[in-house]
C-alpha cells in the first residue's frame, strides 16, 4: 500500500480505499457511490476515520458541494487540514 491507499471499516463499509481527486469523487457521488471525506493532513487509522457521504443518506440539499462545504465547516482547520481529501472503495472506481 502506498500513502494514498488505506484499509477501512467505517459504518458498515469495509475494504481498501484510494485517494481520488475532487472531480473523480463528484462523478462517483453523482453515480450513487459512497465517497469518504477526511481532512487532507490526516491519515486514516485508529484515531481518524473518514466520513462517508452518499446521496441516499440526507434530506434537503443533497448535492456533493453542500456535503463538502458542511464537512469543511465542521471538520477542517489548521491541525487537520483546510480542505477535505476524498477516498473511494477500490471496487467503485
Amino acid at each position: 500500500m502506498d500513502n494514498r491507499t488505506f484499509s477501512i471499516h467505517v459504518n458498515g463499509h469495509k475494504g481498501i480505499v484510494d485517494r481520488v481527486s475532487k472531480t473523480t469523487a463528484r462523478k462517483l457521488y453523482d453515480s450513487g457511490k459512497t465517497v469518504f471525506l477526511l481532512g487532507h493532513k490526516l491519515w486514516i487509522g485508529m484515531m481518524y476515520q473518514p466520513c462517508p457521504i452518499n446521496q441516499s443518506d440526507r434530506f434537503g440539499d443533497n448535492s456533493f458541494d453542500c456535503n463538502c462545504n458542511e464537512f469543511a465547516w465542521y471538520n477542517c482547520d489548521y491541525e487537520r487540514g483546510y480542505y477535505p481529501a476524498f477516498y473511494v472503495l477500490q471496487g467503485d472506481k
